[in-house]
């Protein structure tokens, strides 16, 4: 998204607003009623026009039906932004040069992409109507894209995204946990939509690879007249602007296509939505409630009516609990929704006192029956305030958002121009229609609840938890990995072979062991997600979750240490390899047929041959053990010398190796120990 705003001298601004004289009290008069027509012009392109008598300014606006949700996020994501860039180069003029013709007349302009539209606008003083609607003309129509700086457009997506080429370290991220586990988002588990659920930009592996081709067969199917809608705000007449624009946006060529529509959905019934966050390490507990609907069905016909519900509702919220009882510190509205499915929320920052009594009291107000709630007297009081400041609210970007929304959300985008009057239904809506209304809407709704809090009296309980079986998880492991110890003597105890290939094999063991936990923990996660249908499930889900990392945790660590280099103990009656290991455990010395010394390459020829356990990727020596009975087995240590030592002066032999007898192995090198008592 671009935003280049022209800068203004302060001073001087200042200045000229001390020289204007005060007006009397009640010289000034009403403003004159808001004046909105529609025109289409022969290539099927809409232009709507509202005139704001008393402005100064014009701001002119082209909308194009295209965004994220029209990309496939595996070949061509992020095009839609990229495209909305590359449309400022201009063939016969550089960029820079382009662009001043607005600013250096004291306008501005802007451009945005979002999921399913792509939206420039221009606003300059009155006088510069025609400069403008033949920059913004420029801007949309192309003949050929200009792409010889498409590199260089490129970077400045990737600072606005905050992107960067990726490092090691994030490459290890993705490895262990790759972007295919991540969970379904809102928007699909709720209706299904998952294309609402993907990054509006695209993601850097694929925005990166966009080519030139991809940009140009982007715009040719979606930037035409058909697709596109101008909307007109200023002090001009609608006879003005058509005459200026006819000849430019007017002239485009028609193409004989539908618009880029997605209607509402149909037949989808509303699903209920519960979460629960608990405290993070080492920061406060929050106390916050959000509480709502979800919804599916809404029509445009109801715009009107869900707008004053909002204010209505965030208005009792505000003085019920947060002037009236001072029981919450603020209160904050979403609504956010596409094709008739999403949702209304408001957020309160709760008291930690009183937050299950508060929590009790607002769910009645927002899902129980609005007239036990709401009088007479307040809903004309509420509705009074909102056409008040709808109303009086005349400055070109109040009046362009307010009409700009009726025609997006209308499902063909070509409301009536009464129709984009959002405050035309609120004069005659009555007290009992609007609570008739708000009846019928709550029962088509599900109930939305997200709660930020300890569920228990200890805020960090699920610490406490986590630990707690991750202990058990670890004990669970090992009484599986458990072994008969020998109770014998022990002779040696070869050192561990870490150095700087047992660091690196150590690291690959922890990366694996990480890798198999975010896959087995997502698994747990997706068999979760009903959890989020039940209010109760949803506020003992995120400690079960704990529960269930803590146990799956100590089993990888656990199992983790099956594979990493141990130490190997050898006692009077047997070799004891890789000890607790699942593979290998006591060896009885009398079934150890020969040791065979390998390295280089020869060692990884035995590997492959015998298929050894543990393969550890640095063998390139060591010491092949051939048993009597079951599968021979490749050993490494740092202490491989005293090892064959130690077994060759008791009952081994090695081809073409004359036997070293016991007596010419020194005490310092083969590190015997004195016999540990009930060993």
């Amino acid at each position: 998204m671009r935003r280049h705003t022209h800068t203004y001298f302060i001073a001087s601004l200042v200045t000229l607003l001390l020289l204007v004289p005060l007006a009397r009290p009640g010289a000034a008069e009403s403003p004159s009623p808001l004046e909105r027509r529609f025109h289409t012009f022969g290539n099927g392109l809409g232009l709507y026009h509202v005139k704001v008598k008393e402005a100064t300014n014009f701001t002119l606006s082209a909308t194009v039906w295209v965004g994220s949700v029209d990309e496939d996020q595996r070949t061509n994501g992020g095009v839609s932004h990229l495209v909305e860039h590359i449309l400022f180069h201009q063939p016969d003029m550089p960029e820079e040069a382009f662009n001043a013709q607005i600013r250096s007349r004291g306008g501005t302009y802007n451009a945005r992409t979002s999921r399913d539209y792509t939206r420039y606008h221009v606003t300059l003083p009155r006088r510069h109507l025609t400069l403008g609607q033949a920059w913004l003309h420029k801007v949309l129509v192309h003949d050929r894209l200009v792409t010889d700086r498409l590199e260089d457009e490129k970077e400045i997506v990737n600072r606005e995204n905050g992107w960067s080429p990726p490092t090691w370290w994030r490459q290890l991220g993705n490895f262990i946990d790759p972007k295919y586990l991540a969970l379904p988002g809102f928007w699909t588990r709720q209706f299904g939509l998952r294309e609402y659920d993907e990054p509006v930009g695209g993601t850097y592996e694929v925005a990166r690879r966009l080519t030139a081709s991809q940009l140009d067969a982007h715009y040719r199917a979606y930037y035409y007249p058909e697709n596109m809608v101008l909307l007109y705000v200023g002090p001009h007449d609608l006879e003005e602007v058509v005459a200026v624009t006819g000849a430019t946006f007017g002239s485009v060529a028609p193409t004989g296509r539908k618009p880029n529509l997605r209607f509402p959905l149909q037949d989808r019934s509303p699903g209920p939505y519960f979460a629960h966050k608990l405290p993070q390490i080492f920061s406060d507990p929050d106390y916050q409630i959000a509480i709502g609907q979800v919804l599916t069905g809404l029509h445009f016909s109801s715009r009107s009516e869900m707008s004053l519900y909002y204010f209505v509702m965030k208005e009792l919220l505000e003085e019920r609990f947060r002037y009236g009882e001072g029981k919450a510190y603020s209160v904050l509205g979403y609504f956010d929704y596409y094709r008739g499915a999403g949702y209304l929320q408001f957020e309160l920052e709760a008291s930690r006192e009183t937050y299950w009594a508060q929590l009790k009291e607002i769910k009645k107000l927002v899902w129980g029956d609005l007239g036990d709630h709401l009088s007479r007297a307040d809903y004309e009081r509420y509705k009074t305030i909102l056409l008040e400041r709808v109303t009086s609210s005349r400055a070109l970007e109040d009046v362009h958002g307010r009409v700009w929304a009726a025609i997006y959300q209308h499902p063909l985008h070509r409301p009536s121009p009464e129709e984009t009057d959002i405050a035309g239904p609120w004069r005659s809506l009555s007290h009992d229609d609007f609570l008739e209304w708000a009846r019928s809407w709550r029962t088509d709704t599900a109930p939305l609840l997200q709660l930020s809090m300890p569920g228990v009296p200890f805020p960090y309980a699920h610490l406490v938890i986590f630990v707690l079986f991750l202990a058990i998880g670890t004990q669970w492991a090992q009484s599986l990995l458990r072994r008969p110890y020998p109770r014998e003597p022990i002779s040696l105890i070869t050192r561990v072979p870490f150095r700087l290939a047992g660091w690196v094999h150590l690291g690959l063991v922890c990366a694996v062991v990480a890798c198999v936990y975010f896959h087995v923990s997502r698994v747990s996660a997706y068999g979760g997600l009903f959890f989020s249908r039940v209010d109760l499930l949803a506020i003992v889900g995120p400690y079960l979750r704990w529960v269930f990392d803590g146990i799956l945790i100590g089993f990888g660590i656990v199992m983790g240490g099956t594979v990493i280099p141990r130490e190997v103990l050898a006692t009077d009656g047997s070799l004891v390899v890789t000890m607790r290991s699942p593979v290998f455990c006591r060896i009885p010395l009398a079934d150890i047929e020969r040791v065979e010394p390998v390295s280089g390459w020869a060692a990884w020829k035995h590997i492959l041959k015998l298929k050894a356990l543990p393969v550890y990727p640095w063998f390139f020596r060591g010491l092949i053990i051939h048993r009597r009975s079951g599968r021979s087995l490749v050993l490494h240590t740092q202490d491989d010398h005293d090892l064959r030592e130690f077994l060759s002066s008791r009952v081994l032999t090695y081809p073409e190796v004359a036997v070293r007898k016991a007596a010419r192995t020194t005490r310092s090198r083969t590190r015997l120990r004195k016999p540990v008592p009930g060993a």
